[in-house]
This record gives structure tokens, C-alpha cells and sequence, in this order.
């Protein structure tokens, strides 16, 4: 038996219900720390994340991986697209204790399909977005990855035993997907109110910020466009750019066309911890999301919630699942998608208020305590995992 499954066979009592496999493709990824927050929030189950690829240091989760980091890509890895067993991951022995295997994201639940099936246990997926709303012509197009996951849904509709939803939104997608009603869950992934504390109102600045990957459908054309339109008559403020991705260098010329120059921050792609550091000396946070070309739509909108943790109000655009993160007028804002001027009246409205900001921020903070915080939900999620397992 592996060190892996001598730490996690279910003797601990803390984990009293055994192991459960968690599986996403790669890991550790920033852009999906979520996955690494609510796997070690578990109680009366022991994670462990069985992946394609180790990236880098677990983070304390116990980890099994076809290619570790740096590792090249060999036959194992290739056959896992069509279809892993146990033999992938070193055989049976390292999922030893192991009661289900819970697959964060569509395509990655068709591919633990016959891992499932080799030990005879639940599968439960997570949905998160893309996998419930991006059109299948576009995922046809996107390669072998697109194909085998539009291939494999029918049977995924069959075999899961749970198929968790992120938002309302996102689980009235998968009832029009075919989802049997009986596994629909909705669950909110929790936020860590702990590490996403709000700060003293002398210690924030008034900036304004906004976690996303810059892609063309989070929004941030508009959102640029919108703090423009602003930023003269708040000279103090910075637009803090959290995340990367392929629109980076356009979306910096964007700034620079517009005169914004270094009153926009571009972080990149920060760890978790350094991510809160930045929200909470923030004023206000914006996702701005729009639908994108291949129909893709926000599930939930996560980074809105921690803003509300550490004592943000929000403003949020009307797309998918984002609304969910908010109570209009209460806690932050919804406005319409890709209104550059809507969002500029919501950011100036914030920015200028500060007793507001206040408001907003302080009523943020008790909803997430009440519905988004990262113990309850992840109790919830639990108890997702005894009803898949008949526990």
C-alpha cells in the first residue's frame, strides 16, 4: 500500500466515512483553488485528488498523478483521454478505503467514468460553467477533449450518481441538458471568511478590482471602457486586474489607448492568499462577464462572494449565475451585460460614497456568514457524498 493510502484508509476518525477520489485534470491550478479550499475543509470524509497532472506541491492534500511536475507525457497519460482505470494511477492499491469518486467539471466526470466503474463506487460531478453552457458545435470544434466529453454524456447522464450544480443557473442548465431531476444538487461552493476578512476602513484603499482571467467574455473591454469613463473624477483610484490570460498585451494597450496607463494594476495570476490581500485593500469589486462567442456563461461568479467576505460591495453584470452572488441594492449591484455606461454609474455611485460602500460591504459580509461560508457548504456537500453513497 502506498504512503498515500496508509495516510487516508479511513482510520482516522475525523475521516470516519473513508477516502473520497477527487479527480480534476491538473492541479494545483490558481484559477481553481476552490477545488484544493473544499477538499481540505472535509470532515468526515479523506480527500485525496487523483489527477492527470501534479503542477506543483500539493498544498498538504494527499495527491496521485499520471505525470508529476515537469514529467513528460507518456503512453499512460495519452490513454487517460480514452478512458482511465485504476492501472492509471498505479493500481487498485492506492484506492484503498476509497467510497467515491467526486470529478470537479463535465469532461473530467466522463473520464472518471471507468475509474468508477473498476472500484464500484458512486460518481459524483461537479458542473462549473462551460461544461453546461458552451454549444456542442463549439465543443466539437475544440478537438479530441470537446469530442470525447459530447460522446460520453449520454452514459454520464446514466451512471452519475449526483451531478452538483454551482448556482440556480446552472442547474436549470443541466435539467435541459437531460440530467435526471432525482441527482440534481445545488450547491454554492463555500467561501473561507477567515482568509477573506474585511480590513479597517482607514487601511483599504479606493481602488476597484476584479479576479477573473482575462479572456474576452469576463468582461474586461467594458469594464476598462467603464473605469475610464470614471477614473477623472477619482484620481486616488487604481483598477487592480487579478488574473491572466491570453488578452493580457491587448488589454494593456487597451489601457494605455484609453489614458488609464498605470492606474491599471495587472497582477497575473496571484496564489489564494495573495489574491485576499489584494480584495480586502480594495473598494469595490466588478465581474463584469458577458456571454462569449460559443455560448459560454457564468455558473456562479466565486469572486464576487469573496469580495462580499472580506467587506466589498459588488457590482456584477446580468450573466448566468452572477446575479446569484448578490441581493441588488443590498449588497452590491446588477447590471445589464456589456453596459459600459450602467457599470460606469455603478462604479462612480460606490466610489463616491463612502458610508455607502459601508453599507453595502458590512450586509455583504452576513449574507456570505449565512449562506457561503466555506464550513456549512462543505458539510452540505457531505452530505451529497452519504446520499451517493447510501451513508
Amino acid at each position: 500500500m502506498s504512503q498515500t493510502a496508509q495516510e487516508n484508509d479511513g482510520q482516522n476518525p475525523m475521516n470516519s466515512l473513508g477516502r473520497v477520489a477527487i479527480h480534476v485534470n491538473a492541479y494545483p491550478l490558481p484559477s481553481e483553488a476552490f477545488v484544493r479550499e473544499q477538499a481540505r475543509a472535509l470532515v468526515r470524509f479523506a480527500p485525496t485528488m487523483f489527477v492527470r497532472r501534479q503542477l506543483g506541491p500539493s498544498d498538504g492534500l494527499p495527491c496521485e498523478s499520471i505525470a508529476g511536475p515537469g514529467a513528460a507525457r507518456g503512453w499512460a497519460a495519452k490513454a487517460f483521454a480514452l478512458g482511465p482505470g485504476t492501472w492509471a494511477w498505479g493500481g487498485r492499491r492506492a484506492f484503498a478505503g476509497v467510497r467515491l469518486v467526486h470529478a470537479h467539471f463535465g469532461p473530467n466526470g466522463v473520464y472518471a467514468m471507468p475509474l468508477a466503474r473498476a472500484l464500484g463506487v458512486p460518481l459524483v460531478v461537479s458542473f462549473h460553467g462551460f461544461d453546461a453552457t458552451v454549444r456542442a458545435g463549439a465543443l466539437a470544434r475544440a478537438g479530441l477533449a470537446g469530442l470525447a466529453y459530447l460522446a460520453g454524456l449520454p452514459e454520464l447522464k446514466r451512471r452519475a450518481a449526483r451531478v452538483i450544480a454551482v448556482s440556480d443557473f446552472l442547474a436549470a442548465r443541466l435539467r435541459a441538458m437531460g440530467f435526471p431531476e432525482a441527482a440534481i444538487r445545488r450547491h454554492y461552493v463555500g467561501v473561507d471568511p477567515d482568509r477573506f476578512a474585511p480590513l479597517a476602513a482607514g487601511e483599504r484603499s479606493l481602488d476597484v478590482v476584479c479576479v477573473a482571467r482575462l479572456v474576452a467574455a469576463k468582461g474586461i473591454e467594458e469594464l476598462l471602457r467603464a473605469f475610464a469613463v470614471v477614473a477623472p473624477r477619482f484620481p486616488e483610484s487604481r483598477l487592480r486586474l487579478v488574473g491572466a490570460g491570453p488578452c493580457a498585451t491587448g488589454y494593456a494597450d487597451l489601457a494605455g489607448a484609453l489614458g488609464l496607463g498605470a492606474r491599471v494594476v495587472f497582477h497575473g495570476a496571484l496564489a489564494h492568499a495573495a489574491v485576499a490581500q489584494v480584495v480586502a485593500r480594495c473598494a469595490v469589486s466588478v465581474l463584469a462577464s458577458k456571454t462569449g462567442a460559443n455560448g459560454s456563461r457564468e455558473a456562479f461568479g466565486l469572486g464576487s462572494i469573496e469580495a462580499a467576505a472580506a467587506g466589498l460591495p459588488s457590482i456584477v453584470s446580468d450573466n448566468g449565475g452572477l446575479p446569484e452572488t448578490v441581493e441588488h441594492g443590498v449588497t452590491g449591484l446588477v447590471v445589464g451585460e456589456a453596459r459600459v455606461g450602467e457599470l460606469a454609474d455603478a462604479l462612480a455611485m460606490f466610489l463616491g460614497d463612502a458610508a455607502l460602500r459601508a453599507r453595502f460591504g458590512a450586509a455583504g459580509r452576513a449574507r456570505v456568514l449565512a449562506r457561503f461560508a466555506l464550513g456549512p457548504q462543505t458539510e452540505k456537500l457531505e452530505d451529497i457524498y452519504c446520499e451517493a453513497t447510501n451513508l
